[in-house]
């Protein structure tokens, strides 16, 4: 039986509406055989080129124009308008044999979404009827239709607006499934496998409740269990679940509108997660002009990488390296402060005013302000980093 979140045909308008109504979507064969070989090939030259960095596929010279899909960008736009904003957070899962990407996935239900202007790693607020302006697209390389391994949902929960247990014990306990505002139903009554293929391509809102790796039972493959009870079953009996179909290779990315809730999210990856991101955003090649060539007139948000240049530098400072070296990263760094931008105030990197006053005069300040700012605000939300 087909999944009722399902397209079987490319209608942009009709993705569209479903992702806003459901939080989800999966697209059945929205890449065709040419390109799926593309993609696994891809994923081969980037392990290569990468080894164990999970950069964002933009920065990958073999899997970059995936992020440029004509009927992906047709699909963001559908989705949230025609001011799109890309901000290089996306990740490639990859191994060549089962390993600990398939075995220790993160299984745990939760949302992204995070970002206040108050706090910034708080919740943003729901109104329960205006979905979060970002969504993320992944591609799986393995036949998740009968064996463990596949995403797991909860259609609509990207609205639920009391859905999160600031006090749980837990992280199996920190979403509420189900949500409080039906406490005596049952957990399997909100939670889905996906059925992925591939060639397939599943669409999520950034807020919606999900996580990785769900297993099937052996004796009852579509049913769906909260992630509490397999880890449970799986402690007692292992073998009731089905194995996974071969090694977790997966793709995921994101397209966000230009909107101060995306600027909040961008921000909360940069500068409260960069100790778990630093070493991906080092290897951004966002500002290669051929690689922003790719996104045409999508705003190119750089934050990660203009945080790992500033990381980057202090580290040389307190090191002793020669001048030459220390100079090229500052050059770098003053390229990206140049070209970043925010669409809101709140837990801005640097006064952008101010940086534009300095540089007139003197850019090795400017970009010396830069990087000071950086480190404090990163101080400020990262205490070790």
């Amino acid at each position: 039986m087909t999944w009722s979140h399902t397209i079987e045909t490319f209608v942009p308008a009709t993705i569209a509406e479903m992702c806003k109504r459901d939080g989800v979507c999966l697209i059945k064969g929205f890449f065709d055989a040419e390109e799926v070989q593309r993609i696994q090939d891809g994923l081969i030259e980037t392990e290569q080129q990468f080894g164990a960095l999970k950069p964002d596929p933009l920065s990958c010279p073999a899997l970059n124009w995936l992020v440029a899909h004509p009927r992906i960008r047709e699909t963001a736009e559908a989705l949230l308008g025609q001011g799109l904003v890309y901000y290089t957070n996306g990740s490639i899962n990859y191994e060549p044999e089962i390993g600990p990407l398939t075995q220790s996935p993160y299984t745990a239900l939760h949302t992204d979404a995070a970002g206040r202007p108050d706090v910034l790693g708080g919740y943003p607020d729901r109104d329960g009827e205006t979905p979060f302006p970002a969504y993320r697209f992944a591609i799986y390389m393995q036949d998740y239709t009968n064996g463990s391994g596949g995403v797991r949902v909860a259609p609509g929960s990207h609205l639920w607006t009391t859905d999160f247990d600031t006090s749980a014990a837990d992280e199996f306990s920190a979403v509420r499934i189900p949500p409080a505002s039906k406490p005596d139903a049952k957990a399997e009554e909100f939670i889905h496998i996906i059925a992925t293929q591939p060639g397939d391509l599943v669409i999520w809102n950034i807020a919606l409740v999900h996580g990785a790796g769900a297993k099937r039972l052996q004796n009852d493959p579509s049913r769906c269990l909260h992630p509490r009870e397999e880890a449970a079953l799986t402690q007692d009996n292992p073998s009731q679940f089905l194995p996974p179909p071969g090694p977790r290779n997966a793709i995921f990315f994101d397209y966000g509108a230009i909107s101060e809730a995306v600027d909040l999210y961008i921000k909360f990856c940069t500068q409260t997660q960069v100790s778990r991101r630093l070493a991906p955003y080092a290897v951004a090649c966002s500002d290669d002009p051929s690689v922003q060539n790719l996104l045409g007139e999508t705003c190119l948000r750089q934050d990660g990488l203009l945080v790992s240049l500033c990381v980057q530098i202090e580290d040389l400072k307190t090191s002793g390296v020669d001048a030459d070296a220390l100079k090229s990263v500052y050059e770098r760094l003053h390229k990206i402060a140049k070209q970043h931008q925010e669409f809101s105030t709140h837990h801005s990197l640097f006064d952008p005013a101010k940086f534009h006053a300095l540089d007139a005069a003197n850019w090795k300040q400017a970009t010396g302000y830069v990087q000071q700012m950086v480190i404090h605000r990163l101080k400020m939300n990262q205490p070790d980093t």
